[in-house]
């Protein structure tokens, strides 16, 4: 069994989103309930395949906020999940040097070559408005020389960016539009050093992530003070990753309000709808950790929309496939009666998809205003 294949056993666990022109296969994982202890789950985080299993690209394995996998009871008391003890660990401040980069509030772009091109995908998407934009800033941002070299390296090696946008903003504003890398990782041995990252990105005048030099005291400190940014990255010598969000960025992201009462209400599935298809689902999860409803709301409809967002990747499949036969013929054949509006919306633009999957959504769940 390859490592496709592997995934492919677990169709609720992890979301297989396939290139529309290559035999390749976007791995990641779903949000609601996930075990974090099969194997492969820390890896599903954009992880490419090709139709062999062979790793194409790696991005970053998942890495979790600090005490992110607490459990609380009726009386706020913190327990720690049922989780091995490995997978425990991972959102805990660890013994042993450690570099702070500064957590960047936007999107995940993973940059790879494949068959002597080069590509872009978002951890969830190879066609998503992220990784559009992001291809075309690329070729906007950086000469022909920096290219050229970041092609050189990719031969082997993954490149990480976030995206930064106002027309993307998340919580924090950028008022220009950019690229900024933050990681190269060897696609085959999933090696990456921060030291020679920075080296490749100032020899070549790249713009990267910003590093600081805090003991622990310290960054906690600017944790509950700062408001200017989303926070920090600690990567420690062992290779484990550890996020640290501000305090004033959790307040900004979602209150403590949004979490209480029920979810499936019209503006509050409008935000959720919105953070699926931005990719920022992730943050909308760690706000509901310790509130059992809550997640299970927040997973059906994550499941719903990308069932939804799937459904009509397939036609646009098969358009593109030519598997499909010519307009007229559709919309007369009885055999497409049920589905000719989906195979018909599948062609246009994917603005329209957000729209058609956000009024679906709102007509599944919606209770109240």
């Amino acid at each position: 069994m390859n490592l496709l294949e592997h995934y492919q056993q677990y169709p609720d666990t992890f979301l297989i989103n396939k290139h529309p022109d290559h035999d390749l296969y976007l791995i990641k994982y779903m949000h609601a309930g996930i075990d974090w202890s099969i194997k492969g789950a820390l890896d599903a985080r954009g992880l490419i395949l090709d139709g062999d299993g062979n790793v194409i690209a790696r991005p970053y394995r998942k890495f979790f906020n600090l005490d992110q996998l607490n459990d609380y009871d009726i009386n706020g008391v913190a327990t720690r999940r049922n989780l091995p003890e490995e997978i425990l660990e991972l959102d805990q401040w660890e013994n042993g040097p450690y570099v702070t980069t500064e957590k960047v509030d936007g999107s995940l772009i993973i940059v790879f070559v494949y068959r002597d091109e080069i590509m872009f995908a978002s951890s969830g998407s190879f066609t998503s408005e992220h990784a559009k934009k992001a291809k075309a800033l690329f070729y906007i941002q950086f000469n022909t020389y920096q290219i050229s070299e970041m092609k050189n390296i990719m031969n082997d090696c993954t490149m990480l960016f976030e995206l930064v946008s106002p027309n993307f903003q998340i919580v924090i504003h950028y008022a220009v539009e950019k690229l900024i890398l933050h990681g190269i990782i060897n696609t085959k041995t999933s090696a990456n050093s921060l030291t020679e990252t920075l080296e490749f990105a100032d020899g070549l005048d790249i713009e990267r992530i910003k590093v600081y030099d805090y003991t622990k005291d310290y960054l906690l400190k600017i944790k509950a003070e700062n408001t200017e940014i989303e926070g920090f990255v600690l990567r420690f010598e062992s290779g484990k990753f550890l996020k640290i969000k501000t305090d004033d960025y959790f307040e900004k992201s979602y209150s403590n309000e949004f979490y209480i009462s029920d979810m499936f209400t019209k503006a509050k599935l409008i935000t959720i709808v919105n953070a699926v298809i931005d990719d920022t689902f992730d943050d909308l999860m760690l706000g509901a950790e310790g509130r059992t409803n809550a997640k299970l709301q927040l997973g059906q409809v994550y499941k719903f929309v990308i069932d939804a967002r799937h459904e009509l990747q397939v036609h646009k499949d098969f358009w593109e496939d030519g598997a499909y036969p010519e307009p007229k013929e559709i919309a007369i054949n009885p055999k497409y009666k049920d589905v000719k509006h989906l195979i018909f919306l599948a062609k246009s633009p994917e603005a329209r998809w957000t729209k058609f999957i956000l009024n679906k959504t709102l007509s599944k769940f919606v209770r109240t205003k």
